[in-house]
């Protein structure tokens, strides 16, 4: 019975992490029905606030790599962007598709006029460990990289914002947009919980079971 008490409190962690999971998501869901908020009001520390820019997007820009639409290869397309304040912000324009050679990068057309944009502050669900990174990013514009560190892609412009922030669809030098919703599943902690306390319940008859037979001898 020593796995009982683990087993007891693994079920209620995973309920814990649904309730977690479902609070974020209401918290999303009211935040993307709520209008664009101008730059002023930014706060790095809410994630999925839907944020107004307004100034120019820069030539310099990132190609992530292998990213995949519908069974086709390409890249994601981030550009640096400047506001009137000289700050400049890492924003996320969607995805292109590569060219048929390699050793081609796709041309990616970039608005040159000042523009309002509204955008999502992303939030940083994880994915591939900083291993996967290209090691020596290469020089010149665009640079072809394999994931986005907004640390490091931020330390190569001065007054640059080390967040990514994801364009909405149908703006001005926007691509096929890349997602804006996060990857929210309350119902897979829910059926891990069900999985521990089940087999809380098992261990229970299992010792149950191995009293009575205890007791008939």
């Amino acid at each position: 019975m020593v796995l009982l008490p683990t087993t007891v409190a693994l079920g209620f962690w995973q309920l814990d992490r649904a309730a977690q999971k479902e609070a974020l998501e209401l918290a999303y869901l009211e935040r993307q029905a709520a209008p664009a908020v101008p730059l002023a009001l930014l706060d790095p520390a809410i994630p999925l606030q839907r944020v107004r820019f307004e100034g120019v997007f820069e030539p310099y820009t990132l190609l992530i790599d292998n990213q995949t639409r519908a069974g086709r290869v390409g890249y994601r397309v981030v550009t640096f962007f400047r506001v009137d304040d000289g700050r400049r912000f890492l924003i996320d324009r969607g995805w292109v598709e590569a060219p048929a050679s390699r050793a081609d990068l796709p041309t990616v057309e970039t608005p040159i006029e000042r523009v309002a944009i509204d955008a999502v502050l992303w939030q940083d669900m994880g994915g591939m460990p900083a291993w996967g990174e290209t090691p020596d990013w290469p020089p010149g514009w665009p640079k072809r990289i394999s994931r986005l560190n907004t640390e490091r892609a931020a330390a190569l412009l001065p007054n640059t914002v080390a967040i990514e922030i994801r364009l909405e669809g149908g703006q001005p030098g926007g691509f096929v947009p890349t997602t804006t919703t996060p990857v929210i599943s309350a119902g897979t902690h829910y059926g891990y919980a069900v999985q521990w306390f089940g087999l809380a319940l098992a261990l229970v008859a299992l010792f149950v079971v191995f009293g009575i037979r205890q007791a008939r001898r």
